[in-house]
């Protein structure tokens, strides 16, 4: 259990410090505040493998809402840096809310980050004997007293050996974005997640992708829609030799986004030719024009062009 525990940890760590193709307005900490944007464009979250092709896409986001609510989150371990925030998170991670158990964890600070957000993923060290704890990602945002932490932006539930004993999760910070609109200004932090299980000779795969919006000010105001959901049937092994020559490809890959806008694809083993059995899902792209909205493109499935827009409630 412990040697599993650790490479959760290890994949959701390493996935925080691999940022996928970033907005043009994004920017790193201590840089120049971006200028006025015309529009934040979410990265798509294109299927792993070709979608089946011999049965009825999923539409799996139904419930697309009409408006997001914006809702303030209140700081906790105001600190100088990020580092330092993240430093009080570990000594006692129910600081952040009361669904995290008191006592020490672990926090690590993402790569990707703008001028104004940063992103830690936390790990809990407690849990039982057969359970990896759950996995959080956590907004560290600028404020007018300094850097602190605003509550969580994404989770992943803990595992279960004794019920799912070959089950792995992890999340992938994909990156942070920050535009002004205007007397506003926002910031988006665009994540991944990934649940596996293992059945036979192949894996179940859930994929799926979310945008947190958040509003920074004197007050921050957070929202999150999903964007992607995808679920596929690989083959447990990549299968006839395939893993060789995908490791011997894994750093050209690392090299190549700006090659495909593929959101979580890269980092799949054996997602690709025949052993992918089969592939069902929707993919949204977001995109934010102004500090009153956010409009949502093909919101009829994979590859539609529907658009909706979803109006900010401030709460």
């Amino acid at each position: 259990m412990k040697a599993l525990f650790l490479a959760v940890v290890l994949t959701a760590v390493v996935g925080c410090t691999t940022a996928a193709r970033r907005p043009a307005t994004q920017t790193s900490v201590g840089a120049q505040p971006p200028r006025e944007a015309a529009v934040l464009r979410s990265v798509v979250a294109t299927p792993r493998c070709p979608p089946s092709a011999t049965a009825e896409a999923r539409p799996l986001l139904t419930t697309v809402p009409d408006e997001v609510h914006l809702n303030r989150r209140e700081a906790v371990c105001g600190a100088a840096t990020p580092a330092e925030v993240c430093a009080c998170l570990a000594k006692d991670l129910a600081a952040l809310s009361a669904d995290f158990d008191h006592g020490p964890g672990t926090c690590e600070v993402a790569r990707a980050s703008s001028m104004s957000v940063q992103v830690a993923t936390v790990f809990s060290t407690g849990g039982g004997d057969g359970v990896v704890p759950a996995v959080a990602t956590v907004v560290i945002a600028r404020g007018p007293a300094g850097w602190a932490a605003y509550g969580v932006a994404e989770t992943v539930a803990e595992i279960d050996l004794a019920e799912t004993p070959q089950m792995s999760a992890g999340v992938d910070v994909v990156g942070v974005s920050e535009a002004v609109f205007g007397a506003a200004r926002f910031a988006w932090i665009e994540t991944a997640t990934t649940e596996e299980d293992v059945a036979g000779d192949e894996r179940y795969v859930d994929a799926t992708s979310a945008l947190t919006i958040c509003e920074l000010g004197q007050a921050l105001r957070c929202g999150r829609v999903d964007i992607a959901a995808w679920q596929y049937v690989v083959a447990r092994d990549g299968d006839d030799g395939d893993d060789a020559d995908d490791d011997a490809d894994d750093d050209a890959t690392a090299d190549d986004d700006d090659d495909a806008e593929d959101g979580e694809g890269a980092d799949v083993e054996g997602g690709d030719g025949d052993a992918c059995r089969s592939a069902q899902g929707t993919a949204l792209r977001a995109e934010q024009r102004d500090a009153s909205s956010l409009m949502l493109t093909g919101v009829g499935g994979a590859g539609g062009s529907d658009a909706r827009r979803l109006a900010f409630v401030r709460m």
